[in-house]
């Protein structure tokens, strides 16, 4: 048993011995050999690992195509809704505005429709009181009276002394002619009577409040702006005189009192003209 291992040894030993005198011998054509093996493999390897660097770029870029594929399909899906919601969007729109469009014609009209309701009801009414008017008039058988009465306003002497002077004028009344007429005596001369120097002394915006007769006296509430005569005691004095001459024109007026915002007062104007007391024309001849 041992006698055939070291002959086995043996003979392993002579065959390296022989391979390495081979090799040893033609050493240069193994070398090259090797070096022919050594760089197939390595270009072998090269293109394998080319291959396969290839293949995962390929598979990269098909990924990344893909990819972007999606992501344009995905563009173009939300693109499309979007789209779609703007036409969602202006149909809705279209439709409100129809909708106000309709209200505000409805409305307009709802309007009109009232205002010739208005208009007709309002001509009714005037209809019907114009009747009414005339028919009062008719039954009450109210006239207009016109006539001509005198009225005084005054003017200069040649020696520069306020006098009296009396006008006609044609008066329209129903059945106030004493207040009518005094209404025309605080209106002040006319365009005419100006030209021939006739004036007033009566403050201007004197308003008449109320006119009423009792015993032959005619009791005239002036506002009191009759009170405010900035031209003297002459001209208030005259003042008081047209009033009291136009008055008692008038058949059934003996006396005038003067009353201001419905009081008697003692004096008027600046200078204090007494006029407490009712005046007839005898006080100032």
């Amino acid at each position: 048993m041992a006698k055939n291992n070291r002959s086995g040894f043996l003979f392993m030993f002579i065959i390296f011995l022989l391979l390495g005198v081979i090799i040893y011998t033609y050493r240069d054509k193994f070398y090259v050999l090797l070096n022919t093996g050594i760089s197939s493999g390595k270009k072998i390897i090269n293109q394998k690992l080319e291959k396969k660097n290839s293949d995962k770029i390929a598979t990269e870029k098909i990924d990344l195509l893909n990819k972007k594929n999606s992501d344009k399909n995905q563009k173009k899906d939300v693109k499309e809704k979007i789209f779609e919601n703007i036409d969602d969007i202006k149909t809705n729109i279209n439709n409100i505005k129809e909708k106000v469009t309709n209200k505000d014609l409805e409305k307009k009209q709802d309007e009109n429709n009232n205002l010739t309701d208005i208009k007709e009801k309002t001509e009714k009414v005037v209809k019907k009181d114009i009747k009414e008017s005339n028919k009062n008039i008719e039954n009450n058988n109210v006239k207009f009276h016109n006539k001509n009465r005198k009225i005084y306003f005054s003017k200069l002497s040649n020696d520069e002394k306020l006098i009296l002077v009396s006008v006609d004028r044609n008066i329209s009344y129903i059945d106030t002619p004493l207040t009518e007429t005094i209404k025309t005596l605080l209106n002040g001369p006319n365009n005419n009577e100006k030209t021939r120097s006739v004036i007033t002394n009566i403050p201007d915006n004197t308003k008449l409040i109320s006119v009423w007769i009792k015993n032959n006296t005619a009791y005239i509430n002036f506002s009191n702006d009759f009170e405010f005569n900035s031209f003297g005691k002459d001209s208030t004095i005259t003042q008081i005189k047209q009033v009291v001459y136009t008055a008692t024109e008038f058949s059934n007026v003996k006396y005038v009192q003067i009353l201001i915002d419905g009081k008697i007062k003692k004096y008027l104007g600046g200078e204090g003209v007494l006029i407490e007391k009712p005046f007839s024309r005898s006080d100032f001849s």
